[in-house]
C-alpha cells in the first residue's frame, strides 16, 4: 500500500508533537506503580504496561494520574 503525502505529513507532525524524532518517549507507567496499586507481579503486568504505553503514544495519557487510572481499569478487567 502506498500512502499519500497527507499520511506522511500527519505522521511527521505526530512524531514532532510527541518529541520522538530521535527516541521513543519513556513510559510513564512502570511496574512499581502497579505494585503500589496492589497488583501482584505476574504475566498480566506486561499486558497492562503495554496497553497503557500504547495509550501514552496515542496521546490519550499524558501524566501518571491518567496512567494509573487506566491501569486500574485494565487490572480490574484482567482480574475477572
Amino acid at each position: 500500500m502506498i500512502f499519500g503525502s497527507e499520511a506522511q505529513e500527519w505522521f511527521i507532525e505526530r512524531v514532532r508533537s510527541l518529541h520522538i524524532e530521535h527516541k521513543a518517549p519513556e513510559p510513564i507507567l512502570m511496574g512499581r506503580h502497579l505494585i503500589e496499586l496492589g497488583l501482584k507481579p505476574g504475566p498480566s503486568f506486561r499486558g497492562i504496561l503495554d496497553a497503557v504505553y500504547e495509550m501514552q503514544l496515542d496521546g490519550k495519557i499524558t501524566d501518571l494520574t491518567d496512567a494509573l487510572q487506566e491501569a486500574r481499569k485494565i487490572g480490574d478487567i484482567a482480574a475477572n
